[in-house]
């Protein structure tokens, strides 16, 4: 997967479903980084499993792309 689009991706879902951009991207709350591994599971066809979901993994948008590709 080329980081490009999946990142473009997420952000415009984030960008539309939580007016979150790519400079606030670490304020997602749990419940909406839940969703967006829903959406990430969905869209992509990748499971990223409960361990690998951590704040670190989920601060900027190249770090969630990182963790999509670790798991593919």
């Amino acid at each position: 997967m080329s980081h490009r689009p999946a990142h473009d991706r997420i952000l415009q879902y984030t960008t539309k479903m939580y007016n979150v951009r790519e400079d606030n991207f670490g304020s997602l709350t749990s419940l909406q980084t839940l969703d967006l591994v829903l959406f990430i599971e969905a869209e992509f066809g990748i499971v990223i499993p409960g361990d690998q979901v951590t704040e670190d993994s989920f601060t900027t948008i190249d770090a969630v792309v990182a963790a999509m590709e670790a798991v593919k």
